[in-house]
């Protein structure tokens, strides 16, 4: 079985401009610098199937390769080619050969400063 890699559907993406667009201001190992626990994350655009939509969960740790969140759940961070972040706004690209443009796009609220 030969497969096509998940960066080959992120940069056709790209190249049609499909999908939700984010500006890169903030990397992703920057993102993961910042983002802490008790930091939310609100999913507000995943493809048709995704059940999740309009939830927000609260980060519990951060950990190099995904991020743990309540209620037993976790979002594993993706490759720097399929992520953006502009402060506000966190798109994570998973497309595939069907939606090549397919992502989940999530609402970054910082938790409040004491």
């Amino acid at each position: 079985e030969v497969r096509i890699g998940q960066p080959y559907w992120v940069a056709l993406a790209a190249r049609r401009g499909l999908g939700s667009t984010v500006d890169t201001l903030v990397s992703l190992a920057a993102f993961k610098k910042r983002i802490k626990a008790g930091d939310q994350l609100k999913l507000i655009s995943a493809p048709g199937w995704h059940r999740a939509i309009g939830t927000t969960r609260t980060v519990e740790a951060v950990r190099s390769k995904d991020i743990i969140l309540e209620g037993r759940s976790y979002l594993t961070l993706p490759r720097a080619a399929q992520f953006a972040c502009d402060g506000k706004l966190v798109r994570i690209a998973i497309g595939t050969e069907d939606r090549p443009d397919a992502h989940l796009l999530y609402q970054w609220l910082p938790a409040k400063a004491a």
